[in-house]
């Protein structure tokens, strides 16, 4: 299964407003032939904000995880993971952020690295909530974002296209067209961001290459039960830790 592009993230508000525990749901299709269904999920346990996304489709499944902090608008990254099963074949990847070193430690297909970050560096699950915190705030996108990935630091540009109002099962949504600008003409990358619910994703349309991923909404609910404890396994992602004294 293909790395989903996640931008499933809503926030609702004033104008520094924290994240919203909520749960959506979506159907997923590849090329017309592959069809799934993907559910992300926000939680909160203590000043830690925990998002996760679960994707199913035959034979394949994926999750996504990642920890962060919010302050003053600004997502603060913790730690990153994903994992991936295609058949009888899976991987995990992995990131922890190190900000006293301004660092990541980063685990791909089984081999090791760190790398030098700067501040607001995200990862690619919290970029996506960073972006629409910016919406939430200003309307606006910043011109550059920072990204920490298994793979390497980089940055990763988008741009507002305009807005459309999309029919779901929720009801008639206004939305937000966004593009993420690659440097491959290969590839193509569009969000359309529901403002009435804080910029939730509506539709995803992504073509890789000749491959065509389609994203789009089929619930959503705030959420109403407290956040699951701190100690849950799926709370906690690792970060990274100084190396011991020689």
């Amino acid at each position: 299964m293909r790395a989903l592009p996640i931008l499933l993230l809503g926030l609702a508000g004033a104008a520094i407003a924290e994240p919203i525990p909520y749960t959506a749901t979506y159907k997923v299709n590849l090329d017309n032939r592959l069809n799934g269904t993907a559910t992300a999920t926000l939680s909160r346990q203590g000043n830690r904000f925990h998002y996760e996304l679960r994707a199913t489709a035959m034979m394949a499944n994926s999750l996504e995880q990642t920890d962060f902090l919010m302050e003053n608008g600004q997502i603060k990254s913790l730690g990153y993971q994903n994992q991936r099963q295609v058949l009888f074949r899976s991987r995990a990847n992995r990131v922890a952020f190190d900000w006293k070193k301004l660092s990541a430690h980063a685990v791909r297909n089984g081999k090791e690295k760190d790398y030098a970050i700067k501040p607001g560096a995200l990862d690619p699950l919290n970029m996506d909530i960073q972006i629409r915190e910016d919406l939430m705030r200003t309307g606006k996108l910043d011109g550059v974002y920072l990204l920490a990935d298994p793979k390497e630091f980089h940055p990763v540009r988008f741009e507002i296209m305009g807005g459309e109002t999309l029919n779901t099962p929720i009801g008639a949504l206004d939305t937000l067209r966004v593009r993420r600008i690659h440097a491959s003409p290969d590839r193509d990358s569009q969000f359309w961001l529901a403002k009435s619910l804080g910029y939730l994703t509506v539709k995803v349309v992504q073509n890789d290459d000749g491959a065509v991923f389609k994203l789009d909404l089929t619930g959503y609910q705030p959420a109403i039960k407290p956040a699951p404890s701190a100690t849950s396994p799926a709370a906690s992602l690792p970060v990274a830790k100084p190396p011991a004294a020689p």
